[in-house]
């Protein structure tokens, strides 16, 4: 069986899309129903670089600048996985 692309367990970084208001349509809905912004995972094979690396090649990455959720967010914020601190903020 092959390994998944992301995998929140397995990835380094973790990306969340804090959104203008207005969108909630473009939020997910936990398990207490509360709406929470959307979450990326990075792909499992860019583990080797460190994490400000993997932030970059995240967010040049075509399918996240074309994203709704990108389009319509304030900033993104990057966290570590492993101690679920933030490292790094980006404003749009």
């Amino acid at each position: 069986m092959s390994k998944p692309l992301f995998d929140k367990n397995s990835s380094k970084v973790k990306m969340v899309f804090m959104l203008k208001s207005g969108n909630n349509q473009l939020k997910y809905t936990n398990i207490n129903g509360k709406l929470c912004n959307p979450v990326r995972y990075n792909y499992t094979n860019l583990n080797k670089y460190g994490k400000f690396k993997i932030a970059e090649k995240m967010l040049k990455s075509p399918t996240i600048k074309n994203s709704q959720e990108y389009k319509n967010a304030n900033c993104i914020l990057f966290y570590d996985t492993l101690t679920g601190s933030q490292f790094h903020k980006v404003n749009l």
